[in-house]
C-alpha cells in the first residue's frame, strides 16, 4: 500500500567512469487541490491535519496565504505568536534528528527519554501560545497568553538542552562556538552524542562531504511567487521546481549562512549538521507579513519550516471560495532530480561500497527529506568500488 506522505527512491549508479544519481518521488504534491471549492475558514482548519510533520508551519503558511487573498493583515501579536509556534516546532523537528538519527551514525542508542521531554515541553509551549486553538484561523485576534508558563517552559527546555546537548546554556554555545577551531574543541570534548558525531566527521575528514554547488533559493517577494501559480498547475514542476531555470536549495544551512561559523564551514556535511545545532540554540523566526496586495483573491504565505522555506499560494473565486491551491515544500527543492542531494551524491569520492552507503546516508539525513526513502547503490562491476587508498 502506498504511504500517505509518499516516499523517495534514491539510486546512485556507480561505474568506473562516473556516478549518476536518480531520485524518484511519490509525494502527493497536488494534495492541496482537494480544497478547491471550500471556504478559507474550512481550509485553514482542515489543511494542517493532512500533514503529520511540520503542521504548525503548514498552518502558518496556509493562514497567511488566505489572509493575504482576503485582504487581511494579522495583528503584530498574532504574527509573532505564529512565528514562535513554528520556531518551537522547528526546534523539535531538529532535535528528533539530533537525538534519534545522529546516535545511529555513532552506533549508539537513541536518546528517547530526552526527546520525550522535548515533545512534552513543546506541547506546553504551543498550548500557551494558542490557548483558544484559533491562532491559525484567518482573522484571529490576540488573546491573553500565559507569559509565566511560556517563560518557565522555555527555561526548562534550555536547561534540558544544556544538560543533554550543548554542555552549556544554548545562548552561550551560540556566542562562544563561533569559529571552526572552537567548534573542533567543543566536538573533541565529547560532551554529548552530537559533539561526538561532529568529532567523527572532523577526524574522518568528512567536513566538506557533499558540498553544495546548487545556488540558494533567493528571498522572493510575493509578486514573484504569485507569478509561479500558472506553472504550478503542472505536477511535473511541483515535483521538481526551478527558479530562473535551475534547481535551488532551501535548507537550514542556506538559512543560517549569515552566521559566521556556518559561513566559515561552507556547505558540506559539517556545515549542515552545525546549522541544525544553531537553529536549536536559536530557532528561526519569520513573522510572515504579505508585502502588499496582489490581484483580487490571490494570496501568498510563507513559513520557516524545519527543512527550509515553505510556501503556499491560493486563488479565491468570486464567492471567496478556493479556486486554486498549491504548496511548494522544501523537500521538492532540495531533492530535485538535479538538486543539492543528487549533485552531492554524484560528487562522492571513491570508497568501498559499504562506506559509500554510509556517506550517502549521512548526506540524506543531513538534508532530511521528511518522508521515508529507499537508497539503492548499483555498481557496474565488482561489489566494491576501489578506494583511492
Amino acid at each position: 500500500m502506498q504511504e500517505p506522505g509518499g516516499r523517495l527512491g534514491i539510486e546512485l549508479r556507480i561505474t568506473p567512469e562516473a556516478r549518476r544519481c536518480e531520485i524518484h518521488s511519490t509525494r502527493p504534491v497536488t494534495a492541496s487541490q482537494v480544497f478547491i471549492g471550500r471556504t478559507p475558514a474550512e481550509t485553514a482548519r482542515v489543511l494542517p491535519r493532512l500533514y503529520s510533520i511540520c503542521g504548525q508551519a503548514q498552518a502558518c503558511a496556509c493562514t497567511t496565504a488566505l489572509e493575504h487573498a482576503l485582504g487581511h493583515t494579522a495583528p503584530t501579536e498574532i504574527r509573532a505568536d505564529r512565528a514562535a509556534a513554528v520556531a518551537s516546532e522547528t526546534r523539535r523537528e531538529h532535535l528528533w534528528r539530533i537525538l534519534i538519527d545522529w546516535p545511529a551514525a555513532l552506533d549508539e542508542p537513541a536518546d528517547h527519554l530526552t526527546l520525550a521531554r522535548v515533545h512534552g515541553l513543546t506541547r506546553t509551549l504551543l498550548a500557551a501560545l494558542a490557548p483558544d486553538a484559533d491562532l491559525f484561523i484567518p482573522g484571529a485576534r490576540p488573546t491573553a497568553t500565559d507569559q509565566r508558563v511560556l517563560a518557565e517552559t522555555r527555561d526548562a527546555l534550555d536547561t534540558l538542552l544544556e544538560a543533554r546537548l550543548f554542555g552549556m546554556p544554548p545562548a552561550h554555545w551560540l556566542t562562544r562556538i563561533d569559529t571552526p577551531e572552537r567548534l573542533a574543541d567543543w566536538a573533541a570534548s565529547g560532551v554529548s552524542q552530537a559533539a561526538r558525531l561532529l568529532q567523527r566527521v572532523i577526524v574522518e575528514d568528512l567536513a566538506g562531504l557533499g558540498a553544495s554547488t546548487v545556488a540558494p533559493l533567493p528571498a522572493l517577494d510575493d509578486r514573484a511567487l504569485a507569478d509561479l501559480l500558472p506553472r504550478l498547475a503542472d505536477p511535473g514542476f511541483l515535483t521538481a521546481p526551478t527558479w530562473d531555470g535551475a534547481p535551488r536549495e532551501t535548507t537550514p544551512v542556506t538559512r543560517q549562512h549569515h552566521q559566521p561559523l556556518v559561513r566559515a564551514l561552507g556547505t558540506g556535511l559539517l556545515a549542515r549538521l552545525v546549522a541544525l545545532l544553531v537553529e536549536v540554540a536559536d530557532p528561526p523566526l519569520l513573522a510572515s507579513r504579505p508585502s502588499g496586495a496582489l490581484d483580487d483573491g490571490l494570496g501568498v504565505g510563507r513559513a520557516a519550516a524545519a527543512r527550509g522555506m515553505l510556501t503556499h499560494l491560493v486563488q479565491l473565486d468570486a464567492r471567496g471560495h478556493i479556486a486554486d491551491y498549491c504548496i511548494l515544500a522544501p523537500t521538492e527543492w532540495n531533492f530535485h532530480p538535479r538538486g543539492a542531494l543528487a549533485l552531492a551524491l554524484e560528487a562522492l569520492g571513491p570508497a568501498p561500497e559499504a562506506e559509500l552507503r554510509r556517506r550517502a546516508g549521512l548526506l540524506i539525513a543531513a538534508l532530511d527529506p521528511c518522508v521515508a526513502f529507499d537508497l539503492t547503490l548499483s555498481t557496474a562491476g565488482p561489489s566494491e568500488v576501489p578506494s583511492c587508498a
